[in-house]
Parts: structure tokens; C-alpha cells; sequence
């Protein structure tokens, strides 16, 4: 059975079912997913759903899916305060992106970070809370051959030994820390921060194309801006490969 990692998909359902075919097409697979799987793109939710149901999936929690959680049991609490449902609240501003405009401040960042199209399906597919609570209870690391660490935005080793949620879901300060000092067979795989960004903040000269995404000896980052590049792609864990999916002739420059 081949490995494959992926992260920040961020709702592009055509991305998602072009890999899907191609993972479905392999005798077995397992696809470790980082976590940004909703918002910005139309087809957040779907992906989300289909990435719980998917028993081939090791789905990771992302920044995104916290902020979609807190903004989902913000409405709930909400509704409840007001004795109604959250679809007849949200009628009573007249517009899901009303609601959030107006809501409290969960709802007001998660609607700065490209929430809407995610927000607007769950609540269409019935608002369900036990779905949140799945999505609330996703790991946020994962382990692979004791030597490949994955969680979604990458850190420091200290942050990794305290299992700091918050940092791992977020963090950017780590890009020219190494990777577990004195362990140099040990890889992190994270996602969260496009590559170009990483190139920037370690400044080293290097072309600026998508496909190398491992940016130092034993760290990769598989984020490759998929809402505006169009491009998302795999990491083969066996093949210490990576497979680029995109609609156009040639990779995204930066």
C-alpha cells in the first residue's frame, strides 16, 4: 500500500475529484490530508463530508476547519438564546453573509477567511451539529513509520512534545527552525503556508515554481495555494514523489 499526503484544498471540488480518481485507480492507498479541506472555494462542505466518510482517509484538523467549528456552535448558541433554529435565524437577516457580517466575532473571522461558501452548504444540507462535532473531534497529528511527522501548519519540535493545538493549527514563526535536532532521518509534512511565502521568509534563492515543495532537508510543505493557482498535489511517501494536479499547460510560477 502506497502513502500519499495532501492539504489546503480549500473547497475546489474539481481538484479534489480529479485526485480522488486518480487515488481510486491504485490497488490500495492511504491519503493523509492536513487539514483546509473548506472556504474559499464553492465545494468546502463536500469535501469535508466526503473526506470523513472516505475509510482510506486519515483526515487532519486545519486552522479552517477550527474556525468553521467555532463559527458553527457560535449560531447554535445563538439560535438557542433566541428559542429558533439556526436556518430561521439566519432568514432573519436576510442573508447567510448578513448573519455573518453582523454575528459575533468567531462568525466575523471566519467570514474574513473565505467561510461563506462552507457556512452557506452546511446550513442548506441542514445545519447538523453532529457533523460539527466530527469535524471538531479530527486528530491533529499523525505519525507515519515513527519517522514522518504531519500536522497542518507546522511548528517547532516544542510545540509537537506539548501538543499545542493552537500553534500547530497556526503557526509561522517555524519555517527556518530544523526539524527535530538530532533526529536528521525524522521529515515534518505540513501545509498552511503557501511555498512561495516559505521561500520568502528563509530567503534563499531558488526558482520560483510550485513543484519543489520540499523547502529545506527534511521538511515539506504541500501547500500550493490551490483557490488561485489551480494546483494541488500529492506527496508519494514510498516514491518520495510528488504528483501535481492542474488544469494548465505548465505549473504556477510565483
Amino acid at each position: 500500500m502506497k502513502h500519499y499526503v495532501m492539504s489546503d484544498i480549500h473547497g475546489m471540488g474539481g481538484l479534489f475529484d480529479e485526485v480522488m480518481s486518480f487515488l481510486n485507480e491504485q490497488d490500495e492507498y492511504q491519503l493523509i490530508f492536513l487539514g483546509d479541506a473548506c472556504d474559499r472555494g464553492p465545494d468546502g462542505y463536500r469535501i469535508m463530508k466526503s473526506l470523513l466518510e472516505n475509510p482510506n482517509v486519515i483526515y487532519l484538523k486545519g486552522n479552517h476547519e477550527d474556525l468553521f467549528v467555532k463559527a458553527a456552535h457560535e449560531v447554535k448558541a445563538q439560535a438557542l438564546e433566541e428559542n429558533t433554529s439556526i436556518q430561521k435565524l439566519i432568514k432573519q437577516y436576510g442573508s447567510i453573509y448578513e448573519f455573518m457580517m453582523l454575528a459575533g466575532w468567531d462568525m466575523r473571522l471566519y467570514l474574513q477567511n473565505g467561510g461563506q461558501p462552507t457556512f452557506e452548504a452546511w446550513i442548506e444540507n441542514g445545519a447538523s451539529m453532529s457533523f460539527v462535532n466530527e469535524i471538531a473531534k479530527l486528530p491533529i497529528y499523525h505519525c507515519l513509520n515513527d519517522r514522518i511527522d504531519m500536522f497542518h501548519a507546522g511548528s517547532t519540535s516544542y510545540h509537537l512534545e506539548t501538543m499545542n493545538e493552537q500553534e500547530m493549527l497556526w503557526d509561522r514563526e517555524h519555517f527556518d527552525c530544523k526539524w527535530l535536532y538530532g533526529e536528521g532521518d525524522r521529515i515534518l509534512i505540513h501545509g498552511h503556508t503557501p511555498v512561495k511565502y516559505i521561500y520568502d521568509w528563509i530567503t534563499e534563492e531558488t526558482p520560483r515554481i510550485w513543484k519543489p515543495l520540499r523547502y529545506s532537508e527534511n521538511k515539506i510543505c504541500m501547500d500550493t495555494a490551490a483557490f488561485r493557482t489551480e494546483t494541488i498535489g500529492l506527496y508519494c511517501v514510498e516514491d518520495d514523489s510528488f504528483i501535481m494536479f492542474t488544469p494548465h499547460d505548465n505549473l504556477p510560477t510565483f
